[in-house]
C-alpha cells in the first residue's frame, strides 16, 4: 500500500483509560491476538499461561493435614454411580434435617451436584472441595470462619455416613 498513515488521523491524540485495559486485553485474546501469539518465545508463552489462569489459581489460607485411614481387604462392591448421586440429592433434607436450615438445602444440593465425580465418596480430594465448597457458602452468609467449616465438616460426614449405608444395604440386598 501506498500511502502515509499520519494524513489519515488527526493530530489529536487517543487515550485508554487504564480501568478499560483488562476489557480490552480480554477481547484481543478472544481474536487470539496475545502476548503468546505476538511473541512465539517460550517465556512469553509461559507468561501468557500464567496470565490466563490467574483467576484460578489462589493461595490458601487456612490447610489442616489431612491423615486418612487405610482400609485393607476391602471387598469391591459394584455400585450403579448415578443411583447414589440421585439418591443423596432425593435424601438430602432427611440426611441434613438436623444440621442445615431448609433454606439452604438447595444450595448445598447444587454444590454436591456440582462436585459429583466417578467414586467422589471415596477421593479425598473431592470430598476436601466440596467440604470448601460448603465452608465458602456459609463464610458468604455471613458465618465465621470456624462455623462455616465445622458446619461443612458436619454435612461431609454426615453425607459420607449416608453413602456408607446406602452401600451397606446395597451390598446386603444384592448377596
Amino acid at each position: 500500500s501506498k500511502g502515509k498513515l499520519k494524513s489519515d488521523f488527526s493530530e489529536s491524540y487517543f487515550y485508554v483509560n487504564g480501568e478499560n485495559k483488562e476489557a480490552i486485553l480480554k477481547e484481543l485474546d478472544l481474536y487470539n491476538i496475545n502476548e503468546a501469539t505476538l511473541f512465539p518465545e517460550l517465556e512469553h508463552q509461559l507468561s501468557y499461561i500464567k496470565y490466563a489462569n490467574r483467576n484460578q489459581v489462589r493461595a490458601v489460607a487456612d490447610f489442616t493435614k489431612y491423615v486418612g485411614e487405610i482400609t485393607p481387604n476391602v471387598t469391591k462392591i459394584y455400585l450403579d454411580e448415578s443411583e447414589l448421586n440421585s439418591f443423596i440429592i432425593d435424601n438430602l433434607h432427611e440426611i441434613l434435617k438436623d444440621v442445615v436450615n431448609t433454606n439452604d438445602i438447595k444450595d448445598v444440593s447444587n454444590i454436591l451436584n456440582n462436585s459429583f465425580s466417578i467414586d467422589w465418596y471415596r477421593r479425598d480430594n473431592i470430598l476436601s472441595k466440596m467440604r470448601m465448597s460448603i465452608t465458602e457458602y456459609y463464610l458468604t452468609l455471613g458465618n465465621n470462619k470456624n462455623d462455616a467449616k465445622a458446619k461443612a465438616t458436619q454435612i461431609i460426614d454426615l453425607i459420607n455416613q449416608a453413602v456408607d449405608e446406602h452401600i451397606l444395604s446395597n451390598s446386603e440386598s444384592s448377596d
